[in-house]
């Protein structure tokens, strides 16, 4: 600062992955789930956790509605093969994959906090029918994001791929999901 004030900051906290969610989340309850559809709701202490083992594609309805909070645990791969996945406020909304988690090149609008080793945004390949990629909330990928979509010139007014953070789902997250080791260390004066 123009005081003279400096300060260093970081993170300290463990690598944050799959198995780090999982042993987060140990004392909370959990439901055993097949991937094939959306399960029913119901929740304990507010909240819902699913487990699967294995890769999913989730190519039906997989929308939030108002207050519901669910988590999902997918011990896999995760392809989202639908147009929207869309979380109500006051609702939310969590996937946390040990594997690589793909938008499909149809996929439009997603919202959530979505955690994966890899996070893929697929591409047409064409930039006369590609789509604007939307998502509200956080997206995560552990060791790197691939941005696919061109919209060619329509990028110029419309990005490809557009993000917007939703503090609601922070609110709305089980305090498992909440807590950051950081540190903040004076360093002069």
């Amino acid at each position: 600062s123009s005081s003279g004030w400096e300060s260093e900051s970081g993170y300290e906290g463990q690598d944050i992955n799959y198995a780090y969610y999982m042993a987060k989340m140990k004392t909370l309850g959990k439901t055993a789930w097949d991937g094939l559809s959306k399960p029913a709701y119901s929740p304990v202490d507010g909240y819902e956790v699913y487990t699967h083992t294995g890769n999913i594609t989730i190519d039906y309805d997989f929308s939030i509605n108002s207050d519901e909070k669910r988590i999902y645990m997918i011990d896999g791969n995760v392809v989202v093969d639908r147009a929207a996945v869309t979380v109500a406020l006051g609702s939310h909304l969590t996937v946390i994959a040990s594997g690589t988690i793909t938008f499909a090149d149809n996929v439009g609008e997603i919202h959530g906090w979505w955690m994966g080793e890899r996070i893929v945004i697929a591409s047409t390949g064409d930039t006369a029918t590609e789509i604007q990629f939307i998502g509200e909330g956080s997206f995560i990928g552990w060791s790197s994001i691939e941005f696919s979509r061109d919209r060619g010139v329509t990028n110029n007014t419309a990005p490809a791929e557009e993000f917007t953070y939703r503090p609601d789902f922070m609110v709305n997250a089980p305090d498992a999901l909440k807590f950051s080791k950081y540190k903040w260390l004076e360093q002069t004066p």
